[in-house]
């Protein structure tokens, strides 16, 4: 007679519990791999927008599509806006799209972020630009230097800097000009950089070169009014452009 051999239920529940174990080990482990991964992506995802920045500007004079919002200096991430900028609908970091400079849509997006409206094509963030009816936005934003121009109606004319006037890539040479979503706002329980890395952003700066900056080496300035305060003469003297320009 053949013998006959089965699991018993204590040697099921060791292995399951040797599994768990196992899965409790490598599992932060892995996530720990994954971002990283994201990381390097993301570093170089802002290498290609800054070497974007710098190809722009060498074919148009110098000039490059830096800029923000109305007064909203953090709302520099927009890549299309049909509700408020109508006929000329794109802006910043959508400048590089429509002239062909960079066209990789996953580029201007950090892999680590799980905010859908910085995700890319997303339903709340559709992807192309031209085919979304309210917002596109990219998942970076760059140097808040000018103001683009006002809504339906506004003055200066519609999607360009205010004056008509582009800042020049040789003012901010060595400066940061692509940088991670930088929002907080404790009252509405948002703070971007919470939906990424946690720790700190990485940087991209006029040369090309992109530098991981721990998160507590401008905590005390991240604030929405705090994120690039200058001077009469429109030098940066605070917030927290100041605070990665230093860390060049």
């Amino acid at each position: 007679m053949r013998n006959r051999t089965a699991f018993t239920l204590v040697e099921l529940l060791v292995v399951i519990g040797v599994i768990a174990l196992l899965v409790s080990i490598l599992l932060p482990a892995l996530n720990k791999a994954r971002e990283a991964a994201h990381r390097v992506a993301c570093s170089s995802n802002q290498r290609q927008l800054v070497m974007a920045l710098r190809a722009y500007a060498n074919d148009n004079r110098d000039c490059v599509p830096l800029g923000y919002l109305f007064s909203s200096r953090w709302g520099s991430y927009m890549i299309r806006d049909p509700v408020q900028y109508g006929t000329k609908p794109y802006l910043m970091l959508g400048i590089l799209y429509i002239s062909g400079h960079l066209t990789d849509p996953k580029t201007y997006y950090c892999p680590s972020e799980i905010d859908e409206r910085w995700q890319f094509d997303t339903a709340i963030n559709p992807w192309p630009p031209e085919t979304a009816t309210t917002y596109c936005r990219a998942g970076f934003g760059v140097r808040p230097m000018v103001q683009f121009g006002g809504g339906s109606g506004g003055t200066p004319p519609l999607g360009v800097p205010a004056g008509n006037k582009w800042p020049h890539l040789r003012d901010v040479q060595h400066n940061a000009l692509v940088t991670e979503m930088l929002i907080y706002r404790p009252a509405s329980n948002l703070d971007s950089l919470a939906t990424r890395h946690r720790t700190g952003i990485n940087a991209g700066y006029a040369d090309g070169s992109v530098k991981w900056v721990p998160r507590e080496l401008f905590n005390a300035g991240y604030w929405v009014e705090n994120i690039l305060a200058l001077n009469a003469n429109g030098a940066a003297i605070g917030g927290v452009w100041y605070e990665l320009d230093r860390q060049y």
